[in-house]
């Protein structure tokens, strides 16, 4: 959802029933993850969206406009230097979490 007028009302924009977690950098730059692994990336404000699968994650969040990471069950962690476009395993700190 999009508000334009300090939220009195509110646009729909994704095709997901329940985002989980967002992430913006920018009033431009934006990240969703939603249900089922949708995860999805803006770079015009939220006027568009593209679309990608990513499984099991629980949370999303971005430190600048290309890098990010994503939070798993049982402590699993991934890192994109890239807005997305791939994700890479960062080791466990903590093994045995469950």
């Amino acid at each position: 959802m999009k508000t334009t007028n300090g939220g009195n009302s509110w646009t729909d924009l994704l095709y997901t029933s329940y985002i989980v977690s967002t992430s913006f950098t920018s009033v431009s730059t934006g990240y969703a993850y939603g249900e089922n692994g949708a995860f999805y990336s803006t770079r015009n404000g939220g006027v568009n969206w593209s679309y990608s699968h990513i499984e099991h994650w629980a949370s999303i969040d971005f430190a600048s406009d290309t890098t990010g990471y994503l939070v798993g069950r049982f402590g699993l962690v991934w890192k994109t230097t890239n807005s997305g476009t791939s994700w890479d395993t960062i080791p466990r700190l903590i093994n045995n979490l469950n």
